[in-house]
């Protein structure tokens, strides 16, 4: 995942000088934000702002820059229009920055002092103008002994993160499981790169390429990774085709992750295939381009922002309720993540699904315990556009004999179980749902206010 990239403002006024000569000191202020800044994200800076039109030469080399947030750090009480200069044909995400030279209210506080800790006046008259102008910002603050705001970091990944979804592409692979309404979603209305459809004879064509020789070097790939069980040959080699068919579409396509749907014609009741593709997708969710099962885009895209934010994501569903110890289930159909599993990722025929031809490869692993976050996206209607749903919990080992593939406990924060099932329900989440390690809460509802997405979250955040 590549870092931030903030495009640096430090508006300044040479109104006060005639009080206080600080222009100096301001110019070694705007260096160290430019430092500081620089520790954790990639920063374009044009130095210390002082002129409407250096504001607006500001504003086109961050453009050009494509960065994906701007950070406003006002140094003295400058006036709204400066900065507004810059902000004002820049349709991203804005963040203003009180960095206070003072730890406190000193006892020799005067008028020199007040104008070198002025900035938080120029932070308000700024607000001010963003808003009347139907603009929202984020204001955060710190001290100069304070380290980096967490705040200020976690608004610049999900920048990030927002700047990259609109870029992303996403690829429908076979056909959607049919009468699935919740994991419907119309490719054309997507706010981004265009949905590539793939169709259930272009992965069989792509099925039938793969030679011998390269078949039977993905096949000792895949022996070499994991131990297999419950596999004959030919399912195994089966499996290794759909892999290396969704390398070819992925490949071909750009793609960054997506829905792939081996039910029905496109694998298991295929007469050339005749197995699940729980591998296949697996082992691209694991390279950093998730992908769903029976053709789900939406939680496609719910897997997508959680694999950018903590790294792994698993593919699962919210199965059942357990008011007593106060958890959910959660379980999917064969699929996972290399990298959410707890030890060694083992190779198993899907005790799920048997295709014409067997069962496919699939997954079996002990998944992450700990803080973990839960997500779900879902189509509105046209006048309300999309909604992403987010919960904090943790993930908490249980092992059930009678079940190989994947499956954990996850009990939520501030809320009991059984409540939060209803309320999940209720905010629209789609059946499956997007799994990650870590709290991830504060990101999705920054991520959803600067995509215009609707945001439920379901319990209390870790920080609540």
């Amino acid at each position: 995942m590549r870092k931030p990239r903030a495009g640096l403002l430090v508006p300044y006024v040479p109104f006060y000088e005639s009080i206080v000569p600080v222009r100096e000191e301001k110019l070694a202020f705007a260096r160290e934000m430019e430092q500081r800044l620089a520790a954790c994200t990639e920063v374009v800076s044009p130095g210390l702002v002082e002129t409407e039109e250096a504001a607006r030469s500001a504003a086109e080399l961050f453009r050009e820059r494509a960065v994906d947030a701007v950070v406003v750090v006002p140094s003295v009480a400058v006036f709204g229009a400066l900065a507004w200069a810059a902000l004002e044909a820049l349709d991203i995400p804005i963040c203003i920055w009180n960095s206070q030279p003072a730890e406190g209210i000193p006892q020799n506080y005067n008028i020199g002092e007040l104008i070198r800790n002025s900035g938080g006046l120029g932070v308000q008259a700024l607000a001010n103008t963003l808003v009347r102008n139907g603009r929202k910002c984020r204001v955060v603050f710190s001290r100069a002994v304070d380290p980096l705001p967490a705040e200020l970091l976690r608004f610049l990944t999900s920048a990030r993160v927002a700047a990259d979804l609109a870029k992303a592409r996403f690829g429908r692979v076979g056909t959607v499981f049919p009468q699935m309404s919740d994991v419907q979603m119309e490719a054309g209305a997507w706010p981004g790169e265009a949905i590539v459809e793939v169709s259930a004879p272009e992965l069989l064509r792509q099925y039938r390429q793969p030679t011998e020789e390269v078949l039977r070097e993905r096949m000792s790939a895949m022996r070499r990774r994991h131990s297999v069980s419950e596999l004959s040959d030919e399912e195994l080699t089966r499996s290794a085709r759909i892999w290396l068919a969704l390398d070819a579409i992925v490949a071909q396509n750009l793609l960054d992750g997506g829905a792939f749907n081996c039910h029905g014609e496109n694998c298991l009741r295929n007469p050339e295939i005749g197995v699940t593709g729980c591998y296949a997708v697996s082992a691209h969710t694991s390279q950093g381009r998730p992908f769903s099962c029976t053709g789900d885009l939406p939680t496609a895209i719910a897997m997508w922002l959680l694999e950018q934010l903590a790294g792994s994501v698993i593919y699962g569903e919210l199965d059942l309720v357990d008011p007593e110890d106060d958890c959910v289930l959660l379980a999917n159909g064969g699929e996972g993540h290399f990298g959410a599993a707890a030890g060694p990722v083992r190779i198993t025929g899907n005790e799920n699904f048997k295709g014409l031809h067997g069962r496919g490869a699939s997954l079996s692993f002990e998944p992450f315990t700990g803080p973990a976050t839960l997500a779900s996206f879902t189509p509105l209607d046209s006048s309300r556009g999309y909604r992403l749903i987010a919960a904090e919990g943790e993930m908490i080992p249980r092992r059930l004999l009678q079940i190989t593939v994947f499956h954990s406990t996850f009990r939520f924060h501030g809320i009991r179980a059984n409540a939060a099932f209803s309320r999940w329900c209720e905010a629209g989440a789609v059946h499956h749902v997007a799994i990650a390690p870590g709290h991830w809460l504060q990101e999705l509802r920054t991520i959803a206010e600067m995509k215009a997405f609707d945001f439920i979250s379901v319990g209390g955040g870790h920080e609540a």
